[in-house]
């Protein structure tokens, strides 16, 4: 079982009742000096619900106040392959809790390291998002997330599942869900969150078993806007989701991008209204590279690798650097990476650091 920390449990706990608005829980932390506290002395809960809460809420958190209950939760995330980052976590994105009202928790599924990538961008877009724009979409988001770019989006048809299919054969994409991970939406997905939670990473703000319903999507959106350093907006109408991906991006000082689009095309009016307020067009892969001021590495040619290599390469790339890291992240023994290392070497493709440590070369 995942080794939490108190202030991680004391998180987890209070996260579990569904019941407790957000604004109560973060109420509840901001009330004491460290999360842990409320476990270990409730009155501190107590005194806070007697003003501000039902009966009925409070009672419910003094009931679930006890190690069985908390056993039990922490069971359950064990069983469903998840792992939690709380506010209180030292894995927490900066980025995303610098932003106007951060998750208390993200629940992951996959690569967590994901989370802390050093470039991140959002790429969102309508379910209607025209064949073109699909294809244009995918190339580029495959060119960023192969040159070590991660992005970031939901799960829906269209442009977000257009910046999945170029982004899973490198692992390199976070896929926010608005609602637990247990239950996806659209359910046609399911093969494709599947993939995700194997190459890259499935994360929600909510416990597994909540239901995404209406008012959660424009809520999640600022989970993918805080993660980013810049929103690629791929298409939209005025009143689409990614106008609150935008907005949030705005809101938080990110970069926003957009694709130009002919006049009356409908899902082109809010990439258009976004470049004429600023928003850097972006027709190809060099422009989001020239945006983000990297310079885009020359193209080299493929080296073949074996499943085995591929996956030592894989853990080395997500900033799994050292040889104990490699270890947990692949699953090998300590035997078995050795050679894979010094074939990797020999290939060009990576480099021995210092302290048994190995950067990327290629």
């Amino acid at each position: 079982m995942i080794n939490y920390s108190s202030d991680e449990i004391a998180v987890i706990y209070l996260d579990s009742f569904d019941n407790l608005e957000y604004k109560h829980k973060k109420a509840i932390f901001d009330f004491v000096k460290s999360p842990k506290e409320i476990l270990k002395d409730f009155s501190t809960v107590e005194n806070y619900a007697e003003k501000n809460l039902n009966a009925n809420i409070s009672k419910t958190l003094k009931l679930g106040n006890n190690k069985d209950y908390i056993e039990y939760i922490l069971n359950g995330l064990e069983n469903k392959n998840t792992e939690v980052i709380t506010l209180y976590s030292e894995k927490y994105p900066e980025d995303l809790k610098n932003t106007g009202f951060p998750p208390l928790a993200l629940y992951c599924m996959g690569n967590k390291e994901l989370l802390n990538a050093r470039r991140k961008i959002g790429i969102v877009g309508s379910r209607k998002t025209l064949p073109f724009y699909l294809c244009k979409t995918e190339e580029i988001a495959r060119e960023l997330t192969k040159n070590g770019i991660t992005v970031v989006t939901g799960l829906a048809e269209g442009g977000d599942r257009a910046a999945i299919n170029g982004s899973i054969e490198s692992g390199n994409v976070i896929s926010v869900q608005a609602g637990g991970l247990d239950n996806i939406y659209p359910e046609s997905n399911i093969n494709i969150f599947k993939k995700i939670t194997k190459n890259g990473l499935a994360v929600s703000e909510h416990k597994n078993d909540v239901i995404p319903v209406k008012y959660l999507f424009p809520v999640r959106n600022r989970i993918i806007a805080g993660l980013s350093e810049g929103v690629f907006i791929v298409s939209g109408s005025r009143k689409s989701g990614a106008r609150h991906t935008a907005d949030y991006a705005l809101e938080y000082g990110r970069d926003v991008y957009a694709f130009p689009y002919s006049p009356g095309t409908s899902s082109g009016e809010l990439p258009n209204s976004l470049i004429k307020n600023g928003a850097k067009l972006i027709e190809n892969a060099d422009d989001v590279f020239d945006a983000l001021m990297i310079e885009r590495p020359e193209e080299t040619e493929d080296i073949p690798l074996s499943a085995e290599q591929q996956a030592v390469y894989t853990a080395i790339r997500n900033g799994n650097d050292h040889i104990d890291k490699i270890i947990i992240e692949t699953g090998m023994k300590i035997y078995e990476v050795m050679p894979i290392l010094t074939a990797l070497e020999l290939k060009g493709i990576i480099v021995k650091e210092v302290g048994n440590t190995y950067g990327i070369l290629k």
